[in-house]
């Protein structure tokens, strides 16, 4: 691929890529389940277990959607608490 000038674009080099890849991970937001929920049945939701840490996707009304041991579902926000 090339620019309009003709130039190959530049990729980063390898500390840009650690740099990016630290912040992105510093940036991930983390809640840790207090109480369990097993779903009620719903593939969408997730079954939680007390102690286990979800790393967030979005927050809804009173929903958060995030991921659990590979698997992505909905949980109520109020079974869980920020890692800070």
């Amino acid at each position: 691929m090339q620019t309009l000038r003709g130039e190959r674009p530049s990729t980063p080099d390898m500390d840009s890529q650690a740099t990016l890849r630290k912040f992105n991970e510093e940036n991930v937001k983390r809640v840790l389940v207090m109480y369990d929920f097993d779903g009620g049945g719903d593939p969408k939701k997730l079954r939680i277990q007390r102690g286990a840490v979800i790393t967030v996707l979005k927050e809804y009304s009173g929903w958060g959607m995030g991921e659990l041991n590979g698997k992505q579902g909905l949980y109520p926000l109020n079974y869980v608490k920020p890692i800070e």
